[in-house]
Parts: C-alpha cells; sequence; structure tokens
C-alpha cells in the first residue's frame, strides 16, 4: 500500500491529490482549523504548480511510475503465489519489516551490482518526518528525542520508533554487504518545514564533495517502490545539487520495486499471515 498519486501531471490533479494527502490528520497532526488554513491557503496554492512540473519530470507514458510499479509488483505476487482464487478485500496489515531477514536480503542482493564499481560513500536517504511525530509514538513518554543516543539505548520504545527503524535497517544492510562504517551514513530528506529529523539529504549533498566524497551511491529504503520523491528529488535535483556542489560521480540505486526476492518476501508474509487467520479462526 503507498499514498498514491495524482491522476495526471496537470495541476488541477495535482492540486486534488494534495488536498486530499495533506488535509489526513496523521500527516499533518494539528486542528482541522489549522489543518484547512495550511494545506488550502498556503502549501497547496504554491505547491501544487511546482509539484506539477516535478510529476511531469518522471512521469511513465503509462502513468505515474508508483502506480504502475505497484501494479507491476501485484503481478509478479500472483504469479509467485500461482493464485486463480478471488479474495474479498479486508484491509489489514503485518508487523513492522526494517529488521525482517528476508527484507534485508532482498535490500542487500539489490545494492550488489552498484557496489561492484568504485566509490567513496554510500548515502542512505530515509523520508523525514517532524521529531513530533516520533515523540508521539514513544510509548515510555520519555525516551525518543529526549535521550542522549536514544535510539542505540535498549527501550521499548523501539518497537514503535521510526528513526530507531531506519539505523537498525541500514546496520543490518551494511553489516550484511561487509560495507566499513566509514563508508556510510544516513540522512533524512523531503522536509517540509522546521523540526524535521537529521541531518537533511539535501544539506548533506552540498556538503559531501567539499569532505573529499567525489562518487557517491545513495539509495532510498523508506521506499520500496520509485516515486516522485526518488526518481526526482533524489536522482534529478539531488544529482544536479551534488555535481553542482564539486561532486564527480552520482547514482542513485533504484527501489525494490519487482526485484525477484522482494516479490517472494511479500508472497511470503502473507501467505504466513493468511495461514496465521486460518489458524485463529479454526482455534
Amino acid at each position: 500500500m503507498n499514498l498514491g498519486s495524482p491522476d495526471s501531471t496537470k495541476v488541477k490533479d495535482v492540486r486534488r491529490y494534495l488536498n486530499e494527502f495533506l488535509m489526513d490528520e496523521r500527516v499533518i497532526d494539528i486542528s482541522y482549523l489549522g489543518r484547512l488554513l495550511l494545506v488550502k491557503g498556503i502549501i497547496v496554492p504554491f505547491r501544487a504548480p511546482k509539484s506539477a512540473h516535478a510529476y511531469s519530470t518522471i512521469w511513465w507514458k503509462e502513468g505515474s511510475p508508483l502506480i504502475e510499479l505497484t501494479k507491476q509488483t501485484a503481478v509478479e505476487y500472483m504469479k509467485e503465489i500461482h493464485a486463480k482464487e478471488k479474495y474479498n478485500f479486508k484491509l489489514t496489515t503485518i508487523k513492522p519489516y526494517y529488521n525482517n531477514p528476508d527484507y534485508i536480503n532482498a535490500m542487500a542482493e539489490n545494492m550488489k551490482p552498484f557496489l561492484e564499481k568504485e566509490y567513496d560513500h554510500i548515502l542512505f536517504s530515509y523520508h523525514g518526518v517532524p521529531g513530533r511525530h516520533i515523540k508521539k509514538s514513544d510509548i515510555t513518554g520519555c525516551h525518543c528525542l529526549q535521550k542522549e543516543n536514544c535510539c542505540d539505548v535498549a527501550s521499548p520504545a523501539h518497537d514503535f520508533c521510526y528513526r530507531h527503524q531506519c539505523f537498525t535497517t541500514t546496520k543490518l544492510v551494511t553489516e550484511k554487504l561487509n560495507i566499513p562504517a566509514n563508508k556510510f551514513s544516513i540522512s533524512f530528506q523531503s522536509r517540509l518545514g522546521k523540526g524535521w529529523l537529521e541531518p537533511f539529504t539535501d544539506i548533506r549533498l552540498e556538503q559531501m564533495p567539499k569532505e573529499g566524497i567525489k562518487k557517491l551511491l545513495i539509495i532510498c529504503p523508506a521506499f520500496v517502490s520509485d516515486c516522485l520523491e526518488t526518481l526526482e528529488e533524489i536522482a534529478e535535483r539531488g544529482k544536479e545539487t551534488f555535481i553542482e556542489a564539486g561532486g564527480e560521480e552520482y547514482t542513485m540505486i533504484p527501489c525494490l520495486n519487482v526485484h525477484p526476492l522482494w516479490v517472494s518476501a511479500i508472497s511470503k508474509w502473507l501467505k504466513e499471515y493468511a495461514d496465521g487467520n486460518k489458524e485463529m479462526i479454526l482455534a
């Protein structure tokens, strides 16, 4: 499941999409009236034309890359399970898979071909969130972003902490690929305003060439399908920022998309979940 995309790159369609997306109280967690004034009065009027242009640079002839990749993933999944039955739709969730061995293995194998060429550094760029969202998800109420090195100090809060899970995914993937600690780092992209998780990806892309990092690989693990935030923000604008700052080589590693190991992982998880539900029903 993904957030979706506008129906087209026309400003009116992008405006409609942004209104639906940003008016969700789980995205902008302020009062309805405040959200209404912010979204419809400030953000959307200014953002819609810019976003429409951005979408136009990455749009496929079939339509939105995110939608098409999601459809392709579904097709590959159906091949994987050889399903012929029809199911009634029921929306539910599986537990976070940030440290799941199948996911980590798929990530590592997807990255391997890009590690064969010479590179100076790998930047793991995760989608950012406001710090207040991290604190709101802290079931202890006193750990996340309130203790030094909070993500490294064991806590029940980690089961719900996005920041900790980003660090854990990076640690597990780099360990599996034997990437030295001095060859990778983490940043957060797509920020809106102040108070979001740092360091910021766009700022790091400006700084890295001055630190001697000339050949960069960048990957966006928070996205399983390529979309506006990877294809335009990172692959296009990110590269422009890095090269203008003195970088020489810049390569974005694609998202998992329809990688066979990723499709197999999804298939395995859903089968395990379905089998578990059957056992619960029988019990």
